[in-house]
């Protein structure tokens, strides 16, 4: 939790999209800690790949490294999940490919298709296509993936057992 909050402190100052000058003594006083502590949290911070610290004349400059900024965005997801509008449209940029070709066989099976048409209103194209994400899309992801969504569930044939999906 304690990283939560220096890392959300450090992104407030600016330092997830650059690297920021703040001092220990700054961030002690934002944190409510002493000096000595807040620098050895950096320290540690730094050491697990959290931040990048540069040592300054008048200071130091600060940077979120990728794996700090990925603890945020997962506190967000988690938080958005919690108490966030269940309405946000997410774009997500990518390039349709080729998928294993199984979207159709899934689709076509009466478990699946009937609670598709009784929650969506409609029978929807018996096939899927598969999306390769780019850039921040990728991170976006994270957030449908931390979203309740709508859920079809499971069943069992003679055959084999199917499993639910999720679906927004």
């Amino acid at each position: 939790m304690r990283d939560i909050i220096i890392l959300l402190e450090l992104a407030q100052a600016g330092a997830h999209t650059a690297p920021r000058k703040i001092s220990s003594r700054e961030l002690a006083s934002r944190l409510g800690t002493s000096q000595q502590t807040t620098a050895r949290w950096l320290i540690d911070l730094e050491k697990r790949g959290l931040i990048t610290r540069t040592p300054g004349a008048r200071g130091q400059s600060v940077q979120l490294a990728k794996a700090g900024v990925s603890i945020l965005r997962s506190a967000h997801r988690r938080l958005n999940s919690i108490f966030g509008a269940r309405q946000q449209a997410i774009k997500l940029l990518g390039r349709v490919v080729s998928g294993l070709g199984e979207g159709s066989y899934y689709m076509r099976q009466y478990g699946y298709r009937r609670q598709f048409k009784r929650t969506l209103g409609f029978n929807p194209y018996p096939g899927t296509f598969d999306l390769k994400l780019s850039g921040e899309s990728i991170e976006l992801k994270g957030i449908l993936d931390s979203s309740p969504g709508k859920r079809i569930e499971g069943f069992k044939t003679h055959e084999r057992t199917f499993g639910p999906v999720k679906y927004f």
